[in-house]
């Protein structure tokens, strides 16, 4: 039973009444402005510049989010923006066009970009003229990523990558993306392969993680399994090939990039002080009761005598606000070389904090670099080709990140910031968070909870440290025996490492949300592989306008090792070595006893997992207008039984250039 001025309510209408003040305390005092932004349906209609015709299918998208839409029939669009939004056009084969939205209508008129057509883009294991490319793929340039200042390209490439659904999967630095292209292509991930530079280097989603946005030379996606199916099985969601910046021929070039910034939330959900708070409940309470709150018998008389003196109670999300979140990336970059020798290497470092979590807030620290050259070892005298090249593309990264729990309705730390009542004060006057156990006295059991009680003592794994570190190194061989007759020979190999520790002190934030434990859990995980490609490639001597190049191929990838080992230990406070209090870093499964561990796994594996393939393609055009592309792959692997290892996939493309 709970007892509000003498009145009785049943323990299920209490507890209704009390959830209706929390919503109340969240949402009452925000008004429409706060609520809504300033800004409505944005119109239009977009059209050619040569002709002035209407252009269908041209991407109108707000630039940095996923909001957009594209053209109809007639070249008119509509969606929803706000006053101060930049409006993006694209179209292939058009000059993008970016519009600030001041409310009125926007009719834009595309420049047509008739050379864009004659550019050279990336495919699978070679290039090709943009024009000449029956299957769909769009690229986007280096320097249009780096001067977006992002920690991650995918960030970049949201609104400038027409059909490639792009969406953080998590608001808290360094983590990874969503991506998606023209919807699943399979059960389970639907992300696209990702190739860094020839070398397969697992899904888009993460991968792109520990590249540096300013190494980056250009991004190209193939969208359809007439580009893609090169790439055989792991391609049926699309790839994305990414080139790194190489070495030019010239002086050497030094180039530094960098910046720093704060970041503060634009926006927040308008909260209640104790006043206000006090006053909704009030009114709850009456409407239901009849009679007004005691408020004698859920707070203390210190608290009411400071709420009476002008104090307007916590504000839980000022005191969860990492003001100022410091955002920055440095890089620097060296480039030259000669007609024969060529080298470029770069270092970068990038750090971002979060927003929430005050001095605990998230965080992401990136380190790396890179470095690679060519030397053309013979060049031929009679027609001046590099008979014989051989070169490397050697990187290294190392991350650490700390992150806070973020999942549905309650397993997140904001839930418990905003769940929480204004009356509870946060600190004690000496500067010590105030707790149930030591502090609730005189309060309800359903108003007192200081959620930093759980924040700063590990509640929902919230104090953790991840980190990764990893090395990629690629050799290659070339050899054009004849013009246009090349062969490439590739080998990479690659390790990487990760490590996390999590652990958690005695807190009592509640009456319900409470520990008496001091814990930590470890892991740590590493693996290495290898991987052998080899290429011919012959491009036929034009004839009567017929033109063929023809590509063959086998490639074979093997994992070496790897393993994975986990283990948590727990203890009370009567029984836990004195070094754990020395803090997180003495807070380690050494330091608890073998009767103390509550959890181990761990698997290790070696030379398991090997994945064979042979693949072709046959490009064929006719005067530059009849478009043919025919390619053809074979993936064996060792995870399924003899006879059922392979699996083919070929992909035919044909293309017609009307203009």
């Amino acid at each position: 039973m709970s007892n509000l001025s003498g009145i009785k309510i049943s323990g299920r209408r209490a507890i209704l009444v009390w959830l209706l003040a929390l919503l109340f305390s969240v949402g009452q005092g925000m008004t429409t402005s706060e609520c809504f932004a300033q800004g409505g349906a944005l119109t239009g209609v977009v059209v050619s510049q040569s002709d002035g015709l209407p252009l269908p299918g041209v991407n109108v998208v707000v630039k940095g989010t996923t909001v957009g839409t594209i053209t109809d029939m007639d070249g008119k669009y509509s969606l929803q923006a706000d006053n101060g939004n930049t409006i993006v056009f694209s179209f292939l084969g058009f000059k993008n066009q970016e519009v600030v939205f001041s409310g009125a209508p926007i009719n834009v008129t595309l420049e047509e970009e008739a050379s864009d057509l004659d550019e050279v883009v990336v495919v699978g294991y070679g290039v090709q003229k943009k024009k000449l490319v029956p299957g769909a793929t769009v690229q986007v340039a280096g320097d249009d990523i780096a001067k977006l200042n992002t920690t991650n390209a995918l960030t970049a490439m949201q609104s400038v990558s027409p059909g490639v659904n792009i969406t953080q999967a998590s608001a808290q630095p360094g983590k990874g993306f969503k991506v998606n292209i023209r919807g699943a292509g399979t059960i389970g991930t639907s992300s696209p392969l990702l190739i860094i530079d020839g070398v397969q280097s697992g899904t888009a989603d993460d991968g792109l993680n520990g590249l540096n946005p300013n190494d980056i030379e250009s991004i190209d996606v193939l969208k359809d399994a007439a580009s893609a199916a090169i790439y055989g099985a792991r391609a049926a969601n699309g790839v994305i090939l990414v080139t790194t910046k190489q070495g030019k021929e010239g002086k050497v070039t030094a180039q530094y990039d960098g910046y720093v910034g704060v970041s503060n939330p634009l926006k927040r959900p308008a909260t209640l002080g104790a006043r206000d708070y006090m006053k909704v409940v009030n009114e709850a309470v009456f409407n239901e009761t009849g009679a007004p709150v005691d408020w004698a018998s859920l707070v203390p008389a210190s608290v009411l005598e400071k709420i009476n003196n002008g104090w307007d109670g916590t504000d839980w999300f000022k005191e969860f606000q990492n003001k100022d979140a410091i955002q920055q990336s440095h890089s620097f970059s060296l480039t030259g070389g000669t007609d024969r020798s060529k080298f470029a290497m770069s270092i970068n470092y990038s750090d971002q904090d979060g927003i929430v979590g005050a001095d605990n807030a998230s965080s992401y620290r990136r380190y790396g670099g890179r470095i690679n050259s060519d030397h053309v070892l013979y060049k031929s005298a009679k027609d001046g080709r590099n008979v014989v090249k051989i070169g490397e593309n050697l990187s290294f990264w190392y991350h650490k990140s700390h992150d806070l729990p973020e999942g549905n309705g309650y397993w997140n730390i904001i839930h418990n910031a905003y769940s929480a009542s204004p009356l509870t004060p946060a600190f004690n006057e000496d500067g010590s968070l105030t707790s149930y156990e030591q502090d609730g006295k005189g309060f309800s059991t359903m108003i007192f909870n200081n959620p930093l009680q759980f924040l700063y003592n590990g509640g929902l794994n919230s104090i953790n440290r991840n980190r990764d570190f990893g090395v990629g190194a690629t050799f290659f061989l070339e050899v054009e025996f004849l013009k246009d007759l090349k062969y490439r020979g590739q080998f990479n190999t690659g390790y990487s490492a990760s490590a996390n520790k999590r652990a958690a002190t005695p807190y009592s934030a509640s009456n319900t949300d409470a520990s008496a434990v001091y814990s930590v859990y470890q892991q740590t995980s590493a693996s290495s592989s290898i991987n052998v490609e080899n290429t011919i490639s012959y491009v036929v001597p034009e004839f009567a306008g017929n033109h063929f190049d023809v590509l063959v191929g086998q490639s074979i990838e093997k994992s070496l090792w790897s393993m994975d080992l986990a283990t948590e230990s727990k203890s009370s406070a009567d029984k836990l070595n004195s070094l754990i209090l020395n803090g997180y870093n003495y807070n380690l499964v050494s330091n608890y006893g073998i009767d103390q561990v509550s959890g181990v796994s761990g698997t290790a594996t070696e030379g398991q997992g090997t994945i064979a393939s042979v693949f072709g393609r046959i490009n064929y055009t006719y005067a530059d207008k009849y478009l043919l592309t025919a390619t053809f792959r074979a993936d064996g692997s060792s995870k399924f039984a003899s006879g059922n290892r392979w699996g083919f996939f070929p992909a035919v493309a044909l293309g017609w250039r009307i203009s």
